[in-house]
C-alpha cells in the first residue's frame, strides 16, 4: 500500500513521502496562481478551481482568496457553494 493510499484510507503514513510531496507542490503552485488573480476574474478562478478541486456542482461556486488548501482533489463542493476566507 502506498503512503498515498494510506492517507486516503486514514492510516498513518509517511508525510514526507515523494509522490506525496510532488502532488503537494503542483497544488500549492495552483493555488498560488488563483490568490493572484484579480477578484473579479470569475472566468479565471472557476477555471482554476475546476482543476483543483475534486468535484464542483455547478458553476456557481465563490471561494474568495486568499485560499489555502493541501492537494484539492479530496475537496468536492455542492450547488451554489460560497466559501469565505
Amino acid at each position: 500500500m502506498t503512503n498515498k493510499e494510506k492517507m486516503l484510507a486514514g492510516m498513518d503514513y509517511f508525510a514526507a513521502d515523494e509522490e506525496l510531496i510532488r502532488e503537494l507542490n503542483e497544488a500549492k503552485e495552483i493555488v498560488h496562481d488563483y490568490n493572484l488573480l484579480r477578484p473579479g476574474d470569475v472566468e479565471g478562478k472557476l477555471r482554476i478551481l475546476k482543476g483543483l478541486l475534486g468535484h464542483i456542482g455547478d458553476d456557481d461556486i465563490i471561494i474568495n482568496q486568499p485560499f489555502y488548501c493541501d492537494y484539492g482533489k479530496q475537496i468536492s463542493v455542492g450547488r451554489r457553494f460560497f466559501a469565505n476566507f
